[in-house]
């Protein structure tokens, strides 16, 4: 199977660094029917950030506003494509393009 590249808009959130913060962004993403071509939370600070790479931008944009999440982005990066055992290599801050 050929790798395929493709440019993809990504937006992080900075929340508490508590048990489960990640479940309730995640959870309230699929009740909305928003799909993710890729997530990553990790410790940063004193908290946690969450990276969202939505499927649809716009879509995901429009229901961040309306649950009112504080979200950085749109940032851009590039996808590789699935990868062996379903995993996404996604490469962030390419300034030069994809």
């Amino acid at each position: 199977m050929a790798d395929t590249i493709q440019r993809v808009e990504y937006f992080y959130a900075q929340v508490p660094n508590k048990a489960g913060e990640g479940a309730r962004f995640l959870t309230a993403l699929q009740e909305a029917g928003i799909d993710l071509l890729a997530f990553s939370g990790f410790p940063e600070g004193r908290g946690s950030q969450l990276d969202f790479v939505p499927a649809d931008p716009a879509a995901f944009k429009q229901f961040a506003r309306t649950a009112k999440w504080k979200l950085t982005g749109p940032k851009r990066a590039c996808d590789r494509g699935p990868v062996p055992e379903n995993r996404l290599y996604v490469t962030y801050a390419p300034r030069q393009g994809c």
